[in-house]
């Protein structure tokens, strides 16, 4: 769940790929394919608008922000620890420059 409460992504993939043909050969509307589909009308608005991609890539896209690699997860928390057995603390805003810093994540 995000942080306003809303469920992310819970409706049908396959339901959302007809939704954004639907409406990109003008067989129907927003509002009546989000009904037809049982997908979010605000969803498949910014889905069906973006011409450069397929419905395919539209749909099998992550949500939110690059994550790291299990790799880096790990040197991550492995430096963690080590602050904690160190007694040294860390805040959010240190973990967010470290994950930056490692290797391979630009």
């Amino acid at each position: 769940m995000s942080r306003t409460g809303k469920k992310h992504k819970t409706w049908n993939p396959d339901q959302m790929k007809l939704a954004i043909r639907a409406v990109r050969e003008k067989e129907m509307g927003y509002l009546k394919a989000s009904k037809v589909f049982d997908v979010p009308k605000s969803t498949l608005e910014d889905y069906a608008k973006q011409f450069h991609k397929t419905p395919e890539q539209l749909v099998a896209a992550p949500i939110g922000r690059p994550v790291l690699s299990l790799e880096m997860e790990e040197d991550l928390v492995s430096y963690c620890l080590e602050m904690d057995r160190r007694v040294y603390g860390l805040g959010t805003a240190d973990m967010e420059r470290f994950s930056f810093l490692l290797p391979g994540n630009g």
